[in-house]
């Protein structure tokens, strides 16, 4: 038996004793079920073998520049220890290229750095722990973020929040429903039942939104909780949060009657989960306003949120790609390099489709760069009741 069949066949063993179960429930195990779910097991996920990018693939300004901003959150905490948490490191990209622009501009932040990583996958630590050898007297792993005493630092994450369990909902002429899944002859298939939890609505109440019957869309109980995870174990410093999403009120439009879920698979797009059940990724867009708000309500204060376009112009992303082209002759046609790293802040793709949400704890009046050109409105994004809209151009 293969890993797929073993945890299609553990999945349905959990339906055929206990009734169908919610979606959320199906996703988390085949994401993250222990050696053989997705994001657990040892296929190739990311890159040109797997079946998504990241920024991380497409070039290393991206992670240098992060290395950048880290660097200025560390100038305001300046006395004693300093600790970079990684939550998914992924292959390690980040935390690579982090710690070389520390190490080769910020030499004297590098002698009381510490970095930590939280894994769950062993074979994706073991690739880290490859790559990151040169500064293997600075990083410590964790498979679970509880594991780790609160610290004066930063907690950064890239494109980890899309991929934590969330529920589907549908709007039908009774009311709210709850998207089920079960499983006949082997097969997997959704049934509507009453929420399996009151927090359903209670998400959608706190954000003043009544959807129209016959609307679908996902809600992450899950992010919100994280958030507050990571707000305990922070003791003083920044939450530096990127992925895709939008504002609650971009992401539920009345017009997206579909939600955000998509699958990747070999650098395909679709919406059928259960097709390749531990074999592809499983994503929805971010909630940007219930992580802030949920940040919030944890004793964070939410800095800002911009594109990731602007957030690398504001740590000078822009010297850096003229740099390049210089180097290379001055034409973008013939300089892979500069192409790359305008790939990263191309308004129609990259760099206007991730967000970057910055909070703080415990920090006087922090003025960082890559929020110099927020794109966003922190009243908007965490007031009460429905938002005012997001930026002229949202998609």
């Amino acid at each position: 038996m293969t890993a797929a069949e073993e945890l299609k066949a553990r999945i349905a063993g959990e339906i055929d004793a206990g009734g169908p179960i919610p979606f959320a429930r199906f996703m988390e195990r085949a994401l993250y079920e222990p050696e053989i779910g997705y994001y657990t097991g040892p296929r190739e996920k990311i890159g040109q073998k797997g079946d998504f990018y990241t920024s991380l693939d497409v070039h290393p300004v991206f992670g240098r520049l992060i290395g950048v901003q880290v660097a200025e959150m560390a100038e305001s905490l300046p006395d004693g220890p300093f600790t970079v948490v990684e939550m998914g490191a992924g292959k390690g990209l980040l935390a690579y290229d982090v710690l070389r622009e520390i190490r080769e501009r910020f030499p004297d932040l590098l002698g009381r750095l510490t970095y930590r990583v939280v894994e769950v996958s062993p074979p994706m630590v073991r690739r880290q722990q490859a790559l990151l050898r040169e500064f293997a007297d600075r990083i410590t792993w964790h498979e679970r973020l509880e594991e780790i005493d609160p610290v004066r630092g930063v907690f950064v994450s890239n494109e980890l929040v899309d991929a934590l369990p969330h529920h589907q909902v549908v709007m039908t002429g009774d009311g709210l429903m709850e998207v089920f899944v079960t499983c006949t002859k082997g097969r997997f298939s959704e049934v509507l039942r009453a929420p399996s939890t009151p927090a359903l609505a209670a998400y959608l109440e706190a954000l003043g939104l009544t959807l129209p019957e016959g609307y679908r869309t996902e809600i992450s109980l899950a992010a919100p909780d994280w958030m507050r995870t990571v707000a305990g174990r922070l003791a003083r410093g920044y939450v530096l949060t990127v992925d895709y999403g939008y504002p609650a009120d971009v992401y539920y439009r009345p017009d997206r009657t579909t939600g955000t879920f998509l699958c990747h698979h070999a650098h395909k797009v679709s919406e059928d989960p259960y097709a390749r059940i531990g074999e592809q990724d499983m994503t929805a867009h971010v909630d940007f306003t219930s992580l802030a708000r949920a940040g919030r309500e944890a004793g964070l204060n939410p800095l800002g949120l911009t594109d990731q376009g602007h957030f690398l112009v504001g740590l000078g992303v822009g010297e850096r790609m003229a740099a390049v082209l210089e180097r290379d002759g001055g034409d973008p046609s013939t300089s892979d390099e500069f192409r790359a790293m305008r790939r990263l802040m191309d308004p129609l793709g990259m760099g206007k489709t991730f967000k970057v949400l910055v909070q703080e704890k415990g920090v006087d009046s922090p003025r960082l760069s890559g929020l110099q050109f927020a794109a966003y409105s922190i009243s908007d994004l965490v007031g009460i009741g429905p938002q005012k809209g997001e930026a002229s151009g949202a998609p």
